[in-house]
Order: C-alpha cells, then sequence, then structure tokens
C-alpha cells in the first residue's frame, strides 16, 4: 500500500491511510485498556505516576470519559470524570483520538492541530500522564534510567 501523504497530511485518520485498524473508545477504555494493566502494563506505568493527580480523556463527539487514576501502587481506568483530576481532556473527534492511541499524533501535535481541549489542567500538567498513557496506548516503554541495560558500547 502506497502512502505518499503518511506524516504530512495534517487531517485526522491518518491511522487509516497507514492501515491501522479503528479502535471504538468506550471499548478500549472499558475492555482492553483494564485487560491490559492486568496483564502486566500496570507494572510497567504505576511507578511513573505514583502519588500524580488523576486525568481524563473525553471525547468531544461522543458523550464518553475515562479517567486515569493512580492509587495503591496501580493504575485503574475509571468511567467518567474523577472530581479530583488535575486535567481533563476534550479531543475534538474519535479519528484524532484513534492517530493519538496509534501514535501518529502525539500530544503536541493534537495540541498545534487544536484537537485537543483542556477543561482542566494545561500541556505541562498532562505531560505528567503522558508517558504512562504512551505505554498503555502503545506499548511504548518509558524512559527510565535506572533500568537501562547496556549491551554494548
Amino acid at each position: 500500500m502506497e502512502t505518499p501523504n503518511l506524516g504530512r497530511d495534517t487531517h485526522f485518520g491518518t491511522y487509516r491511510a497507514a492501515g491501522f485498524p479503528e479502535v471504538d473508545f468506550d471499548d478500549f477504555h472499558r475492555v482492553e485498556l483494564p485487560r491490559r494493566l492486568h496483564e502486566g502494563k500496570n507494572e510497567e506505568v504505576a511507578w511513573d505516576v505514583e502519588g500524580v493527580a488523576p486525568l481524563a480523556i473525553s471525547l468531544g463527539d461522543r458523550d464518553s470519559a475515562y479517567s486515569f487514576v493512580s492509587r495503591g501502587g496501580a493504575v485503574e481506568i475509571v468511567p467518567g470524570i474523577a472530581e479530583d483530576a488535575e486535567t481533563v481532556l476534550e479531543i475534538v473527534d474519535h479519528e484524532s483520538w484513534v492517530d493519538y492511541l496509534h501514535e501518529f499524533r502525539t500530544r503536541a501535535g493534537l495540541l498545534y492541530s487544536r484537537a485537543v481541549r483542556f477543561l482542566r489542567g494545561n500541556f505541562e500538567t498532562w505531560d505528567a500522564w503522558d508517558p504512562a498513557i504512551r505505554c498503555m496506548y502503545s506499548g511504548r516503554a518509558i524512559y527510565d534510567p535506572e533500568r537501562l541495560e547496556f549491551l554494548d558500547r
């Protein structure tokens, strides 16, 4: 499949051009993400967000929202917007969220393309959760200099 405009097209839905699957926002947060956390993702992310205030993500084209809550050494996905969420993101539409999920949009890309609004918090407060979200969403490991293993010079 030829994708000559991949990475250059600023329209949302880049994941489609690259052949990545569409993912349902609600199913992902209700079923897939809790499964990933239960099957080991929690050990990869909980240390990084320990003591960090909750973050919530909602979709502007739906009535859906989910909070990422760190408590008791684990991350939980809670339906709705947690009262103590310091950061509440509204991603403008489903296509933009799927691009974020598949790493075709970074948080900076969402911000600069005006695909995200802050209902609470700001870009800096989002930063506290972004590495953990990237790991939970796409599997990208969180950089931790304590866990680096050098195999060669």
